[in-house]
């Protein structure tokens, strides 16, 4: 079967795994002036019989190993990306239509399932459910820090290793139709608000950003990235005190406020090895040690702010300094989920 590979970028000499659908931050350098979202009539339905006939065999295979596990098995309304696009005013259009998860782990959860490549094949990454997830760096401290977890061993994507965390965003999570409607600045608020302990009252619209909507390597669905500043809202102090005491921190080991000086060294982390959960037949010439070892949305979004502060091309000096340097940077402030806190 020949292999299906998405497209990668070239950044500080590093891998990012992003399918371009709309990039502000490479088109004009600056985010969103507005979103507006359309929202297409009826049900997700993939464009092959075959397909849509092996959904529920799928669906249940799938319940079965999670109560095997011991886990909950999701199957809710999720919002499916059929397209988005820069509008000429300099804004953000997206395209949705209604799904539930089971479209979801039927075909972008299901890549190495013969059909399933079949249909990408034939019909293209559009022929997937793409369900829509946001990936938001938190900023704060006037401008000065970001907030970045090292992310769980329990999850099953993108997980740290032993001896090789894995770095990400904190407050990132899929665009629910029932929870956050047709707005996913109420997706971005839910999400940070859970994982931070941050109120939603906090976050307000203003102070989010959306960049870009691509896809990526993990099961190529579709990601948003956004940043929020919230410099102007509430201070390092308190938010330090409202992440010791965050219930929904189960994603992440620790989380960091990182220095704004200090982000090449974390964007230049990269993987020792194919991550498990990675379809083989995706992979192409795939380079582990090239292959940058967060969700890429995450790394990218991180990047754009990192080139916000220091122009892109210095950034890129940075990453690339520090990419064979394992000396842990200085002024970074660790919060342990006991609460512990740790300066390095």
């Amino acid at each position: 079967m020949n292999q299906i590979v998405p497209n990668y970028e070239i950044k500080a000499g590093l891998r990012v795994y992003l399918e371009e659908m709309a990039d502000l931050f490479k088109k004009y350098g600056e985010p969103a002036k507005e979103v507006e979202v359309e929202i297409l009539s009826g049900k997700f339905k993939f464009p092959s019989k075959e397909m849509n006939g092996r959904k529920w065999e799928i669906v249940e295979k799938m319940k079965r190993k999670a109560q095997e596990k011991g886990k909950k098995f999701f199957l809710g309304k999720m919002w499916a990306c059929r397209g988005a696009y820069v509008t000429p005013s300099r804004g953000l259009h997206i395209v949705i239509q209604e799904c539930d998860y089971g479209d979801h782990v039927s075909s972008n959860r299901n890549l190495d399932d013969p059909v399933v490549q079949g249909t990408l094949k034939k019909y293209g990454w559009n022929a997937l459910a793409n369900i829509v997830g946001t990936n938001n760096l938190c900023v704060i401290g006037d401008n000065d820090y970001c907030l970045l977890g090292i992310r769980s061993e329990v999850l099953g994507f993108f997980p740290s290793e032993e001896g090789n965390p894995c770095y990400g965003t904190v407050g990132s999570g899929c665009w629910n139709p029932e929870k956050d409607k047709d707005n996913p600045k109420n997706t971005i608020r839910r999400e940070m608000s859970e994982e931070t302990g941050i109120p939603q009252e906090c976050i307000k619209d203003k102070n989010i950003e959306i960049w870009f909507v691509d896809k990526c390597l993990y099961d190529l669905h579709t990601e948003l990235g956004s940043i929020v500043d919230l410099s102007d809202e509430i201070s390092q102090r308190e938010v330090v005190e409202y992440l010791r005491n965050a219930e929904g921190r189960w994603e992440h080991e620790e989380i960091l406020l990182v220095p704004s000086e200090a982000v090449g060294w974390f964007l230049s982390r990269t993987r020792k090895r194919i991550p498990k959960w990675c379809p083989q037949l995706l992979l192409g010439d795939y380079v582990p040690e090239k292959t940058v070892s967060w969700v890429d949305a995450q790394w990218y979004v991180t990047y754009i702010w990192g080139s916000k502060k220091y122009g892109e091309e210095k950034l890129q000096k940075k990453i690339e300094e520090a990419t064979y340097s394992w000396i842990k940077p200085s002024g970074v402030i660790e919060i342990k989920k006991n609460g512990a806190i740790e300066k390095w």
